[in-house]
């Protein structure tokens, strides 16, 4: 479980987070939705400290993330994997490479066996024979699922998804939302999503929370949310489900 307590962070006189009071179970898939600005990106790196706040605390199963030394920290952020929102790989890199990079970080695997857990994920994540290929070679959706297949490469008890669907076609879309489904369901993580994709968020959510200028709106299950009558919420859900307000 994570717990996170009267959360406040502000940039100057912008203040991103406003008393933040959420739960996260484990091994649900949470989707943090809201427009830009409402806090959604401040928030995710709270959670593996890459940000500080100004007061309130986080809490993964009784451990409060702000009293970690640095090996705790270390090994904390060990259990995490993350898809940025560019995918965020290694240029100069093959896919193989890329991968097999947090392997060879943070474990004493062989070669061998390095090389054989690159191609399980890479069937994971539905890919083949693209081991020895550049980023440069690949489409933003083959990108964005090597960049998956390296955020479970150490098999991580959190994946956190950064906006896992900008700037991607609608089919491409459909198929990342379907894979973030499937990975949570092979692996029993818990995954985070970060995103202003509502429709997506009504399919593959166990529980939706909308951020709304740093604060909480809503949380609930999706029917939850699509009956909201909160006249916010249902504008956010017409604009991305119907393109209109």
């Amino acid at each position: 479980m994570i717990r996170i307590r009267d959360l406040h962070k502000s940039f100057g006189k912008n203040h991103v987070l406003r008393g933040l009071n959420l739960d996260i179970e484990k091994g649900r898939i949470t989707v943090i939705i809201g427009g830009s600005g409402s806090g959604k990106s401040v928030l995710l790196k709270h959670l593996i400290k890459l940000m500080e706040p100004d007061s309130g605390t986080i809490e993964f199963d009784g451990q409060v993330l702000g009293r970690m030394n640095s090996r705790e920290l270390l090994n904390f952020r060990r259990q995490f994997g993350m898809l940025f929102q560019e995918s965020a790989l290694f240029d100069s890199m093959t896919v193989e490479e890329n991968i097999a990079f947090p392997m060879r970080e943070h474990t004493r695997w062989s070669k061998a066996e390095i090389r054989a857990r690159v191609r399980e994920k890479l069937d994971m994540v539905g890919l083949g024979e693209v081991e020895d290929r550049l980023p440069s070679e690949l489409s933003g959706g083959m990108r964005k699922r090597v960049g998956l297949a390296r955020a479970i490469a150490i098999d991580p008890q959190y994946i956190l998804y950064d906006e896992p669907t900008t700037g991607l076609d609608p089919i491409m879309t459909r198929s990342i939302n379907r894979l973030i489904l499937d990975t949570n369901a092979k692996l029993g993580t818990t995954s985070i999503v970060i995103s202003h994709d509502i429709k997506g968020a009504l399919k593959m959510a166990d529980r939706i929370i909308m951020l709304h200028y740093g604060d909480i709106l809503a949380a609930g299950t999706p029917q939850e949310i699509l009956e909201s009558d909160n006249e916010t919420i249902q504008s956010f859900i017409a604009y991305d489900v119907k393109g209109e307000l």
